[in-house]
């Protein structure tokens, strides 16, 4: 059976072109030597009595996870630095339940956060401003994909399609070794960060780096386990949301709501899953489902009309402050402030749930459409 080749030899193949670059390809390349050297004189004079604390956003996903796990072998591989991976909220998609218990990843909640422990502070396919660690003071490092001004001793962020591609580059850069069992579960965790966050490279900001890091990587997955991530178990309460958003689904020309009444956090995943499937529908271009969970309006949103800017579209129906995204996709997650209680009565939180339904839905049409 013939070798693998090396990462140094698969680099020097990986800098030439391997796919044809089409005409609105973000061109995102390998980073200059000089991101690196502010990386490597940051992190060399770090003391190693305390851990590096590597934050994710809210709810974690597999771009996110991929390089975490990927940050973490550099750092611990190339300066002795142990690191602990951070998030404040759940992780209840059953395809990120899925990877985090295939690949065994060690994840902390912020519950278990002690700001002393910790001598560095990452922030890793989010910013810190989205990642509910207000308690932390001084930012040191931040990886991101998602168009921010962030300006931190070790700042680097692309327009490129995943985060996993840029921890990969540095992966790279330092010349470790994909072949052993850490790498093995490294690229796996990787490749499925790219493919999951270019929707298979096929979203429009897809960039050549993306290419590159799927070609590269794909050589080391263990198959086995990225089978059973890409195929993951759906629990049952996932069909019956469905048949939830389908009986409370509002069409306006192109575009589609559903509103899908109060859940458990626990749930909150199944928003970007159906909001995905009904962008798939015929005749719809646009799609926002939401939910009220515990004070907070989620909504998932996603839009194949290359007229909506969903960044700017989430914000201005949602609120600057409270959502996000990026091209074709984004969320929210927006405070209800005082008109929510935990100690008001059902009935008096179904009202609520109704007015919020009928507000935020009018404010999604009418930004749409124009009107």
């Amino acid at each position: 059976m013939e070798k693998n080749p090396s990462p140094a030899e698969t680099i020097s193949e990986v800098s030439k072109p391997s796919y044809e670059q089409g005409p609105d390809m973000p061109s995102t390349k390998r980073r200059p030597n000089d991101v690196f050297e502010r990386f490597k004189d940051f992190f060399k004079d770090r003391p190693t009595d305390k851990k590096v604390c590597l934050v994710l956003q809210h709810t974690p996903d597999p771009d996110a996870i991929g390089s975490a796990l990927g940050l973490e072998w550099i750092l611990e591989a190339e300066y002795g630095l142990q690191c602990d991976i951070f998030y404040s909220g759940q992780i209840s998609h059953p395809q990120n339940q899925t990877e985090v218990n295939v690949l065994d990843v060690r994840l902390k909640h912020k519950d278990d956060f002690e700001v002393e422990n910790y001598s560095t502070f990452v922030t890793v396919d989010s910013v810190p401003q989205n990642t509910g660690f207000d308690e932390i003071e001084e930012w040191h490092c931040v990886f991101d994909h998602h168009q921010f001004d962030m300006d931190l001793p070790v700042t680097d962020i692309r327009t490129c399609g995943s985060c996993s591609a840029i921890i990969w580059d540095y992966i790279c850069h330092f010349d470790l070794d994909f072949e052993t069992e850490r790498g093995i579960l490294v690229a796996t965790a990787l490749l499925f960060g790219v493919v999951n966050d270019t929707h298979n490279l096929l979203d429009e900001n897809v960039s050549k780096l993306d290419l590159d890091a799927h070609s590269h990587l794909i050589a080391y997955i263990d198959r086995k386990k990225f089978h059973s991530i890409v195929h993951h178990p759906l629990p049952p309460y996932l069909f019956e949301l469905r048949a939830l958003a389908a009986s409370n689904m509002v069409n306006e020309a192109s575009i589609l709501i559903s509103y899908l009444g109060i859940l458990s956090s626990k749930r909150r995943d199944a928003l970007p899953i159906i909001a995905d499937e009904f962008l798939r529908m015929e005749g719809v271009e646009t799609v926002v489902v939401f939910c009220l969970i515990d004070g907070f309006i989620h909504a998932s949103v996603r839009s194949r009309n290359s007229s909506v800017n969903v960044h700017n579209f989430c914000q201005k129906v949602f609120g600057p402050e409270s959502s996000g995204g990026k091209s074709g996709s984004g969320g929210a997650k927006v405070p209800l402030g005082f008109l929510y209680s935990p100690e008001d009565d059902g009935e008096d939180q179904q009202k609520l749930s109704e007015f919020a339904k009928a507000t935020i839905t009018k404010r999604i049409i009418r930004h749409l459409s124009g009107a």
